[in-house]
């Protein structure tokens, strides 16, 4: 599993704030990825997916 992936996962699921940081450190606890990685990726997805104004 790939940080870029458990990011796709956690965009999807709509997680974020409290339950965005307990999901990747439970992730990270799982598969070593770093949680940075994986927030990296989370914000990447969300500033695409904006709205345009």
């Amino acid at each position: 599993m790939a940080a870029k992936t458990i990011a796709e996962d956690l965009y999807a699921g709509g997680l974020q704030g409290e339950d965005l940081y307990k999901a990747m450190w439970d992730w990270h606890d799982q598969t070593g990825i770093e949680t940075r990685d994986m927030y990296t990726h989370y914000q990447t997805l969300r500033h695409h997916n904006q709205p345009i104004r």
